[in-house]
Order: C-alpha cells, then sequence, then structure tokens
C-alpha cells in the first residue's frame, strides 16, 4: 500500500450513522395561493418544515425565482391515480426569505 502524503485541502469525515441527502431536486407544485410573505402550494411528495426551497414561476416576461423555506407541510388528500394506483396529495406553506420589498418587487414584475 502506498504512503503518499494526503494532500486533500480539508479533512474528511465518515457519519454515522450514514446520512442520506438530496442535491438539485425539483418538484413540481401548483400554487394554491399567493402573498408577499409566501404562498400555500400542492405537491405529491412531502417537504420538512424548515426545508429551504426555491419557488419557481413561469411568467410571460420571464420565470422568477423566490427563495423561501418550508413552514408546514400535511397530508390534504388521498386519491387514485393513473392505473388505479393511490396518490397522495399533500399542502405545504412556503415563506419568501429574501427582502420583502424584493420579493414585492419580483411579484409585481411577475404579475405583469
Amino acid at each position: 500500500m502506498d504512503s503518499a502524503p494526503d494532500r486533500r485541502k480539508h479533512r474528511r469525515v465518515h457519519p454515522m450513522p450514514p446520512v442520506t441527502g438530496t442535491i438539485a431536486l425539483s418538484r413540481s407544485v401548483r400554487v394554491v395561493n399567493l402573498s408577499l410573505g409566501g404562498a400555500m402550494v400542492e405537491h405529491v411528495h412531502p417537504l420538512a418544515p424548515g426545508q429551504p426551497c426555491i419557488l419557481d414561476l413561469p411568467g410571460q416576461g420571464g420565470e422568477v425565482h423566490l427563495r423561501a423555506h418550508v413552514i408546514w407541510s400535511q397530508l390534504y388528500s388521498v386519491a387514485t391515480g393513473p392505473e388505479g394506483a393511490q396518490e397522495q396529495r399533500y399542502r405545504s406553506g412556503i415563506a419568501f426569505t429574501a427582502d420583502p420589498r424584493e420579493t414585492a418587487a419580483m411579484l409585481r414584475e411577475w404579475m405583469g
């Protein structure tokens, strides 16, 4: 076995127990309501309170990206989806985290 010096910039650790995570995960949501402070969204996959997110709103003048975090999330309904499978739908409240003036300006521009 080679005993070459470790040239890594940062020390590596191996979490115990193992930890899972996600990278660049996009989830489709339906906006139920929207305000300058946040939104209620409906979706298929559960969200965790405290989870950071970005709400992307498509518009005629381009897409708006609003930074937010999940405040609450709960099971809203269970229905039979395509091919007879049970489909759970969740509703979550998200709060925008950018400066309220910046958020207001972005939403006004988005609404036209």
